[in-house]
Parts: structure tokens; C-alpha cells; sequence
């Protein structure tokens, strides 16, 4: 069983995907990639477009690698 988890954070995006063998999670790929999802914010209060952009770029990527690598989903999440 293959899994594959984003996590979408302020400035960059983690990608883990990990295979069960042996009653234990064994990490295949990783990945981080900055894009600044939250720059200018605190003067602002609002997302900008290219972090936006990077974010859902980088996303659509991990998704591609994740199914490589035999995951049947990316599961996403913001801290």
C-alpha cells in the first residue's frame, strides 16, 4: 500500500510518499518546495496571485509524482 501526503504551508509545500511493508511506513519520496504561498499577507490580510500559483503548480506536480511512485491519491493539507 502506497500513500502520498501534501502539506501546504505559509511559504513552502512537503510531499511524503511512503509504502507499508512489515507493519512499518517506509518513506519512498520526498520533496519541499518554496513558494510563498503567504507573502505580503500580513500587510495585506490576503493571498497573492503568484503565490497562489506557485502553490497549485507545485501541487499538480507532487500529484504526478505521487501516482509515479504508485499512489492512487494525494491527500492535501494547510498547517
Amino acid at each position: 500500500m502506497v500513500r502520498a501526503v501534501a502539506d501546504v504551508g505559509s511559504n513552502s509545500v512537503l510531499l511524503l510518499v511512503s509504502q507499508f511493508n512489515g507493519g512499518r511506513w517506509e518513506p519512498l519520496l520526498e520533496r519541499s518546495t518554496v513558494t510563498g504561498l503567504g507573502v505580503g499577507t500580513k500587510s495585506s490580510g490576503l493571498l497573492g496571485a503568484v503565490g497562489m500559483d506557485a502553490t497549485l503548480q507545485t501541487l499538480a506536480t507532487y500529484r504526478e509524482l505521487a501516482l509515479k511512485a504508485g499512489a492512487k491519491t494525494l491527500r492535501s493539507g494547510a498547517t
